[in-house]
């Protein structure tokens, strides 16, 4: 994963869709750099809508 702004913010909403031991888990298998990246982007987020968070769900698993 390239540190595409875009990319990261998507990344963190579908990490925040996760319980804290998914979470956990998924940014576990990512490389240490890219998951602190995720990270970052995570905790930067001031409010989530649910309907942005739920169309990253949707891309992530194919839905759309």
């Amino acid at each position: 994963m390239t540190a595409n702004p875009e990319q990261l913010r998507k990344a963190a909403l579908l990490v925040a869709a996760l319980d804290d031991e998914t979470a956990d888990a998924l940014l576990d298998r990512l490389d240490p750099n890219q998951a602190g990246l995720v990270r970052r982007v995570l905790v930067q987020l001031d409010r989530i809508e649910e309907t942005a968070q739920a169309a990253i769900v949707a891309e992530f698993v194919g839905c759309e």
